[in-house]
């Protein structure tokens, strides 16, 4: 009787927990009717209006009446309302190779803030509707959605409304700001916690069984799983989910996020959870952990036989070119070695480029990113500072022989940022300084014999080597350092620092072992402000203010003189020579090289021509001066939106040498016919880069750049090359109408610009191979449009995911798409006429995929590692050989697997000195020539030699004109497939350089130092040093 009574109790207690829940089934049901009514009754005025509007409507709709898939001339200007991108006018003479805009182009190229906006008919009730089941997310759902549009249905299972965790605007929208320090930002955190997935994906499971079964089975199922234990109450879900009709599966209490090496199938019984996967479960599923995301994937009928995880890639990549240059965090960072070469650092790099034929050297070995670089030419040493990286905790610098590209000896000391480096007149000692503004600065003097001494012992970073002498100068920002070689001697060396609010003074003591402070003097009534360039002429010294002055020390350290140069501030300064005159020039904002003579303005030059506002895509420029170099008549200046640009003064001509991204480069794509890749970040700007001019290794890789109106992150060219679409931040995309010049040079003009009216960014912009469709992703939305009509009409939405929308991939035939999201949900989908449907994702595993994405997939198992979540992994890419897969993460260096890469923990090979970290994308070319990576940390870009590396001039010849033949083929593979083929060449850190090779540098830079240096010139004849 007591068992009776408190099984009743706890009947009664269910039923009253379950009253609230069956209540809003009832409700949701409720609203599931009406909007089925509303849906009636729009088809209904919908076919009114088509009644009445048949040619009308025909017209808008882009087809003339009765002929499917012909476009008739569409006058655009009622879809216009807003200003797009700033692009540039075609030249004369430039040829449009996609749909010519229409008469009325100036205003087609105005927007309208949704995708048919102001218009009337079909397409005007679609957009009614899909902006009414927007507007009310988190307040309406529906079980199942059927959207139409121009007779097309898209049936995207759940809208998953119903869970208020999930939904809920304000916790995604907190979700997002909260991502993980350090993940890349083209991923946004997941909204909700394993709790909370976990507990709305199972009162989702409820709320449809509800609706299938009506309210009175749900109650009673319920009922009996709530008498029952807790693994009997999930059994019975499972069984409502998958049918009875299925072998017997026990379940066990699990974590939704598995440890990395997780993979099982899915007949292993004693381990399945029903917490564990976000997608379905079919038949021979397979059970496998991403980082801390679980999932189920397929593998395909015929998969290759390899079994053991520890064989790595048989393949070399060999840095090749690095087009960018760090202007942003650094400045004095350009020196011009000889006529013919120039050196600068991006990153991690240290490159010497000969400024005429654009072919680069690259110093590799360096561990994180190069604060600062100091020449020395008479014994053509160079000296190079870093950060400190993961291992060593203490910034380090390096010494290298720039003849042979030896790295001598490396030395960590000063106990934060090493901000200057620099030798003396001879060579034989190095100044650094090392602190910040925060603790304290400390300048420290070492005998470069002792350096090197160091390194023949120790090839390792050495610790506890001390200086000859060093001081503490303040709590003070040091921006430059120069050597006084006019007044310093064997005994004394003088030296001139430009700090915030001044300059120092100092003179070092060799015998002594001494250095001496002293204070300059400046006018009662001066305020000094920061100090960014110094120059000597005779015994005057002068030093550039950001306030605009000049300012001219004597040598007893006291202002003699002042001039106003500069309206804004003087960030570069320095003396050239020009006929028989020396003039001090200045460099500021104005866009002007201005040289002065006695105080007085004697010439002026612009720096920005025609052609130089459209390589760097803007009409209006205004660059910041960083650094420079000057020699016979040829000026190079580094900018500090990492541009380098070369002025000839006596011809006037002016190139950009260099112009990578400024700041947080966000995706890169391919062009489908040229060799050219694009490039699209949060500086707003579009760049195109050639890589076959890194075959050709006689011209820029630079095409031009593109001012754009919004933060960009994602892009693509259509198949064919004609459109070229791209996604920005605020959740607004451009398609362009490309002008092509026979790959010289790219224009853009804006075809139509949609506002999804989303507060998310576009994350995915992707072509379909066959060209009618275009797939924006946008949060967990995905909408389709049809690229073949003039108007790129809206087709449907796919939805059904519950979290942000990553990656998205079509296969070869454009019949099937495939997506990714943020909480590891795989989805498939069929793109038939009339209908997208979700698909069973075991029906597409045998599917070849087009430019394959998707990181949460069978073959791409082997590529996570156990420690990353769910924002590290920024993209993988598979070779055109289908041989490699390269993976691009927040966590460091690009890293290259064989593909697929099924196996767990499988061993791999890691692209090491190159990123400092947060790899955002990389790209194999679509003739696997190059490995292109994008750094969003250290916004650089990097171009690694794959196929390329050892192909012959006449080999190089035939492919870059367009025509690789069956012949030229087997050369190639030929030259690619000998591992012996100078294999020291293609590894980092410059590995051919032996021990012994060292020692033999070290040994001639040290009889070199025993040698008088002082009095040691260079022949003006023989300028080209460089070998």
């Amino acid at each position: 009787m007591l068992v009776e009574s408190q099984q009743l109790l706890l009947e009664q207690f269910f039923n009253k927990s379950l009253e609230p829940y069956l209540q809003m089934i009832d409700q949701l049901k409720i609203r599931q009717k009406e909007k089925e009514a509303e849906i009636i009754e729009i088809e209904k005025k919908q076919q009114k209006s088509v009644t009445g509007n048949a040619s009308t409507a025909g017209t808008k709709a882009g087809y003339r009446p009765g002929v499917l898939n012909t476009r008739t001339q569409i006058n655009r200007t009622s879809l216009t309302s807003a200003k797009g991108s700033k692009v540039n006018t075609p030249r004369e003479g430039s040829k449009a190779i996609g749909r010519q805009p229409t008469q009325t182009s100036a205003a087609g190229r105005e927007r309208s803030k949704t995708p048919s906006a102001n218009m009337s008919g079909t397409r005007g009730f679609q957009n009614k509707l899909n902006q009414s089941m927007h507007t009310n997310r988190g307040k309406d759902g529906l079980n199942q959605t059927a959207i139409s549009s121009n007779g097309r249905q898209s049936f995207g299972g759940g809208t998953r409304a119903n869970s208020n965790t999930r939904n809920d605007h304000q916790s995604q929208t907190r979700g997002q700001n909260s991502a993980i320090k350090g993940s890349s930002s083209r991923l946004v955190q997941p909204s909700s916690t394993k709790n909370q997935l976990n507990s709305s994906m199972n009162f989702d499971q409820k709320s449809r069984n509800g609706s299938k079964q009506g309210r009175a089975d749900t109650a009673s199922q319920i009922s009996r799983a709530g008498s029952n234990s807790r693994k009997n109450q999930q059994e019975s879900l499972f069984n409502a989910k998958y049918g009875s009709n299925r072998k017997e599966i026990s379940q066990t209490e699990g974590n939704t996020r598995r440890p990395s090496g997780n993979l099982r199938d899915n007949t292993d019984t004693s381990k399945f959870n029903l917490k564990d996967p976000l997608n379905q479960f079919f038949e021979n599923a397979i059970q496998a952990s991403f980082g801390r995301i679980s999932t189920y994937v397929y593998a395909p009928d015929q998969k290759p036989v390899r079994d053991d995880p520890t064989i790595k890639p048989n393949v070399n990549f060999k840095l090749t070119y690095v087009p960018s240059y760090n202007g942003k965090t650094s400045r004095n960072n350009i020196v011009y070695i000889d006529s013919e070469h120039i050196l600068f650092y991006s990153s991690t790099m240290i490159v010497v480029m000969n400024i005429n034929t654009y072919q680069q050297q690259i110093l590799q070995g360096h561990t994180e990113e190069v604060q600062h670089v100091g020449f020395n030419k008479p014994i053509f040493m160079l000296s190079s500072a870093q950060k400190a990286d993961k291992i060593n905790k203490q910034p380090s610098f390096t010494i290298w022989d720039l003849k042979s590209c030896h790295r001598l000896t490396s030395v960590c000391y000063h106990s934060e940022n090493i901000t200057q480096v620099g030798f003396c007149e001879n060579g034989e000692y190095l100044v650094t300084i090392g602190g910040s503004a925060q603790s304290n600065v400390t300048l420290a003097v070492w005998k470069v014999k002792d350096l090197l001494n160091a390194g023949k012992t120790n090839k390792n970073t050495i610790k506890g080597l001390q200086p000859l002498c060093e001081t503490s100068i303040g709590r003070v920002s040091v921006n430059t350092l120069y050597f006084d070689h006019g007044h310093s001697d064997n005994h004394n060396i003088n030296i001139v620092l430009g700090i915030d609010k001044g300059v120092k003074f100092f003179t070092i003591k060799l015998p002594e072992k001494q250095i001496e402070e002293k204070k300059a003097t400046y006018d009662s009534n001066e305020s000094m402000t920061n100090i960014y360039g110094i120059a000597f002429q005779g015994d005057d010294i002068f030093a550039g203010g950001e306030n605009g002055n000049v300012y001219v020390f004597r040598q007893d350290k006291v202002v003699d003189s002042k001039f106003k140069a500069e309206s804004t501030g003087i960030h570069c300064l320095g003396f050239i020579d020009r006929g028989d005159n020396t003039y001090l020039m200045t460099l500021s904002d104005s866009g002007k090289v201005s040289l002065w003579h006695e105080g007085q303005l004697a010439k002026q030059y612009e720096l920005y021509d025609e052609e130089i506002n459209c390589k760097l895509g803007s009409e209006s420029l205004k660059l910041t001066p960083r650094s420079f170099g000057y020699k016979n008549d040829t000026l190079i200046i580094g900018f500090e939106q990492n541009v380098i640009m070369k002025y000839d003064i006596r011809r006037n001509q002016r190139e950009v040498l260099i112009a990578g991204p400024s700041h947080s480069p966000q995706f890169m794509t391919m062009h489908p016919t040229r060799k050219i890749y694009a490039v699209v970040g949060l500086d707003k700007h579009l760049r195109l880069y050639s890589y076959e001019a890194h075959l050709q290794k006689n011209r820029n890789s630079l095409i031009n750049c593109i001012e754009l109106q919004y933060q960009a992150k994602s892009c693509d060219f259509s198949p064919d090359g004609k459109y070229f679409a791209m996604g920005y931040e605020n959740g607004v995309f451009e398609v362009f109408q490309v002008y092509d010049n026979e790959g010289e040079y790219f224009q853009i003009d804006c075809l139509k610009l949609f506002d999804l009216n989303r507060r998310y960014p576009v994350q995915c912009v992707k072509f379909s191979p066959n060209g009618k469709y275009l797939l924006i992703t946008c949060n967990k939305d995905i909408v389709v449009f049809n690229a073949t009509t003039d108007d790129f009409e809206q087709e449907g939405l796919l939805k059904g995911n519950i979290q942000q929308v990553t990656f998205v991939q079509f296969d070869k035939t454009s019949q099937y798409a495939m997506t990714n999201s943020i909480d590891g949900q795989v989805i498939a989908w069929e793109l038939m006429p009339g209908a997208f449907t979700k698909l069973d994702p075991a029906k597409v595993k045998d599917v070849l995929w087009d430019r394959k994405c998707c990181v949460y997939a069978w073959d791409t198992i082997g590529t996570w590692q156990s420690d990353m979540i769910e924002t590290d992994m920024n993209c993988v890419d598979i070779s055109n050989d289908k041989k490699l897969i390269a993976v691009s993460d927040s966590n460091g260096a690009p890293r290259i697997y064989c593909y697929p890469a099924y196996l767990v923990n499988q061993s791999y090979l890691t692209l090491e000195q190159g990123h400092i970290s947060q790899v955002i994308n990389s790209k194999f070319t679509p003739e696997d020539y190059f490995l292109i990576t994008l750094g969003e940390a250290d916004h650089t870009m990097m171009v690694w030699s794959y196929k390329a590396f050892g192909l012959n001039k006449d080999t190089v010849q035939t492919v870059t004109s367009g025509a690789v033949t069956d012949k030229v083929r087997p050369q190639i593979n030929s030259q690619l497939n000998d591992s012996s083929d100078r294999q020291e060449m293609r590894t980092p850190d410059n590995k051919m350089n032996t021990s012994r090779d060292i020692d033999i540098a070290l040994n001639k830079k040290l009889e070199q130092l025993g040698e008088s240096q002082s009095k040691k010139t260079i022949n003006k004849d023989d300028e080209n040093l460089l070998e």
